[in-house]
């Protein structure tokens, strides 16, 4: 009877474990469905990360270097157009394809990084105003309402007319002027998340503020960070086109997304030649909304009461 009775608990436990393993499947699986715009954003993304890391690797050509004999060639679908290079060349002779390749690097890097550096100043700000209120909270909401309202362009050509025009200092601009934005939504965060009770019960116990700021405040924001981020990464995207389109941003001949549509400016309203604007064009929006569709999903999955309907 005892082996029969366990015979039976196992095969009782097994059942359940399978109707666990279905139940998580298929919560995923409706998830995912709710949220296929997210996940096609995703599957887009990595598309583009993968481009940009292996891009020596897929095409044979340089960015920088071209042949003046082979300029102005159309993609392979046009007429005159061949597979040698499959999205034509420039005004120069550069394969096109491989500069957008490469100019993904420079998007992702520049959006990824100016986005740590934002999210650096502006959650440590957010933390210390939230935090001890105060003088603090006064002085960091100062400099938020200094920096919102101080035009962003005068700013980039404030600080690149001092430091020059490189990729580091594009990186240095957007990331000086992206912070105020954590800084607003952290502090809220923070004010709200003090005053519980197991913050309270920590100071009882004589948790210094560093302990209860790295070990009990920090982990509750996370989300909040993530989500920001996410969407900042495509905002500072635009912004590094927008500055290198000025020509304040990566300068030549390295490629960049916006230096590409300012280059080809003068082709938008030559038929045979809109691909050259176009492409770039593409890539920018496609990139970021794809971007901000991620940021969407990951909202829905980081907010209890959207996570909750899935």
């Amino acid at each position: 009877m005892a082996t029969a009775s366990g015979t039976t608990s196992q095969v009782e436990s097994a059942f359940a474990q399978q109707r666990v393993r279905r139940r998580t499947l298929g919560f995923y699986l409706r998830a995912a469905w709710k949220l296929r715009m997210s996940v096609i954003g995703a599957a887009i993304l990595l598309v583009l990360v993968f481009i940009a890391v292996a891009a020596p690797i897929l095409t044979p050509y340089t960015p920088e270097e071209g042949r003046i004999t082979e300029r102005l060639q159309p993609p392979a679908w046009q007429e005159g157009g061949s597979w040698s290079h499959p999205l034509g060349t420039d005004g120069i002779g550069r394969d096109y394809a491989t500069r957008l390749m490469y100019g993904a690097r420079i998007a992702l890097s520049v959006g990824l990084l100016a986005t740590l550096v934002a999210g650096a100043i502006g959650v440590s700000l957010g933390v210390l105003a939230g935090y001890f209120g105060g003088i603090v909270d006064s002085i960091v909401s100062t400099l938020v309402n200094i920096m919102m309202t101080f035009p962003f362009i005068l700013l980039a050509l404030a600080v690149i007319a001092v430091l020059g025009a490189s990729f580091t200092n594009v990186v240095i601009v957007l990331g000086i002027g992206s912070w105020p934005i954590y800084t607003r939504v952290i502090k809220f965060e923070v004010e709200r998340i003090k005053n519980l009770e197991y913050i309270e019960a920590g100071r009882v116990v004589g948790l210094g503020h560093p302990r209860l700021i790295g070990s009990h405040i920090l982990p509750n924001v996370v989300n909040a960070i993530i989500v920001i981020g996410t969407v900042q990464v495509a905002r500072l995207i635009i912004s590094e086109a927008f500055l290198s389109f000025l020509g304040l941003g990566v300068q030549p001949p390295t490629p960049s997304w916006g230096y590409m549509l300012q280059e080809s400016q003068a082709f938008m309203f030559s038929w045979s030649d809109v691909w050259l604007p176009t492409l770039p064009g593409l890539a920018i929006f496609i990139t970021t909304l794809s971007i901000n569709f991620v940021g969407d999903g990951l909202r829905d999955l980081m907010d209890p009461h959207q996570r909750a309907s899935l």
